[in-house]
């Protein structure tokens, strides 16, 4: 595909259409929207798609204007390229012109080749004094002592003397008599006023400025240091307090066994514990070191703490038991959760019910344990006394909820035995324990059961 670009004059400013009709004809071959230059105003660009080579009037119609504002001819071949608008056809213009193509034998011009034969080029053959001939190249002469052009032969003017070897000797040095650097000396030096730099020469580097010292100054240094050091040494050494001594200066070697002795005097040593501790006392820490052993440090809980993850051993609650360990002692508190009341009434049978308790629990922590896969099962047991289990059941778990916007759980004991036919008291007891993996039983939660009167009637 071909786009022809024509480049035509027209006014600046206007909405062009650019139509082209063959020479002669009426039917227009392309029309085009013209677009005009943005620094030569007054020039336009019309851009058709595969005319065909030859001669076109363009027309450029106004959008506003009736009459066409500007016509032109072009020539334009079948090619992509830009063809420049004239008032008359290049190939017009051309047509009256004589070309190469037209300049034939027919025409009567006939151009043939040009031939130049004996041909003699003319010479300078002899100069006179203001006079000159023209001759064939052989007879050129040239006579040197003409007046006005050279007045003494050439050949006097290139003669020269060359100097003889004795006179090439008083001017040459023998390479005997070179200066050799690295074996010959300076026979003399002009003396620098200031020397700027003197860093290669050895000797010089860092050279003291001060006057050396005197038998007089080394006598007076002597002096003070004698008035500095003890009179006399002890064993060899100088006896002297010592103020401060550095960090890790004094090692095992050089303290004495006596010094270690008297520094153990003061410390708690096993004869003084033995001595302070009753033989009941230590089977009580003997008993709460089994206790620990047992239940406290096993290999999970070990592991836990090294890694300060898990559980309540967390580096943070370390450090606050360290503290309080240094303030003051230690009391404990029951790790138990109180729960709520449960009411039960004489006669009644709860056998197959499921009540509701519910405890505080911050967290989710405790119902988080208990439907963990560490516990084996939750039982429910109740009681008055020394009257154990007289009521009791199982928890499931899996049935509590935990509401995280007060802070609270509730879990839902299946009643498998209710004995209700003690006396009405308030004083019943309850607790909800957690049975692990290991087979211990852990108390979670405890409360209080009322046991009420009998209705007459049901409630």
């Amino acid at each position: 595909m071909a786009t022809q670009t024509v480049e035509f004059g027209a006014p600046t400013g206007r909405t062009i259409t650019a139509k082209i009709f063959a020479g002669g004809s009426d039917t227009i071959v392309g029309s085009v929207t013209a677009t005009e230059a943005t620094n030569r105003k007054g020039t336009y660009l019309a851009a058709y798609t595969d005319a065909a080579a030859g001669v076109y009037k363009i027309v450029a119609f106004d959008s506003v204007i009736t009459p066409p504002l500007a016509t032109w001819w072009v020539d334009l071949t079948l090619t992509t390229a830009t063809f420049y608008a004239y008032e008359m056809p290049v190939s017009v213009i051309q047509s009256g012109l004589a070309t190469p193509t037209n300049i034939t034998a027919a025409t009567g011009i006939v151009l043939a080749g040009v031939t130049h034969t004996g041909a003699i080029i003319p010479t300078v053959s002899t100069v006179t004094d203001g006079a000159k001939s023209l001759t064939a190249l052989s007879t050129v002469t040239w006579t040197p002592t003409i007046a006005g052009y050279i007045d003494v032969a050439v050949s006097s003017r290139n003669a020269v003397t060359p100097p003889t070897v004795a006179e090439f000797n008083a001017r040459t040095i023998l390479a005997a008599a070179y200066f050799d650097p690295a074996v010959d000396t300076v026979a003399r030096v002009t003396l620098v006023d200031t020397t700027t730099t003197n860093t290669d020469m050895r000797g010089t580097d860092g050279a003291n400025t001060t006057a050396p010292a005197t038998p007089a100054n080394v006598s007076a240094v002597t002096t003070t240091l004698a008035a500095l050091l003890p009179a006399a040494l002890v064993g060899g050494r100088i006896d002297a307090s010592v103020g401060a001594v550095a960090t890790d200066a004094i090692n095992a070697a050089a303290i004495a066994a006596d010094a270690v002795t008297e520094i153990q005097n003061g410390l708690a040593t096993q004869t003084s514990l033995d001595t302070k501790l009753s033989a009941a006392r230590l089977g009580a820490l003997t008993s709460l070191d089994a206790m620990i052993v047992t239940n406290v440090y096993t290999a999970d809980s070990m592991a836990n703490v090294a890694l300060a993850a898990g559980g309540d051993a967390t580096l943070a609650n370390q450090d606050l038991l360290l503290a309080r360990l240094a303030t003051g002692p230690i009391r404990i508190t029951s790790t138990v959760t109180a729960g709520g009341v449960v009411n039960l009434r004489v006669g009644d049978d709860y056998v197959g019910t499921r009540i509701a308790i519910t405890f505080d629990d911050a967290g989710g922590t405790i119902m988080t344990y208990m439907q963990s896969a560490s516990v084996a099962s939750v039982i429910f047991g109740a009681g008055r006394n020394t009257e154990i289990n007289e009521i009791y059941g199982t928890v499931d778990p899996d049935d509590g909820v935990y509401d995280s916007g007060a802070g609270t759980s509730t879990v839902y004991p299946q009643i498998a035995r209710a004995d209700i036919t003690g006396p009405v008291s308030d004083d019943y007891a309850y607790q909800i324990k957690a049975i692990d993996t290991a087979g211990r039983h852990i108390t979670k939660i405890a409360g209080s059961v009322v046991v009420l009167a009998k209705n007459a009637f049901p409630v």
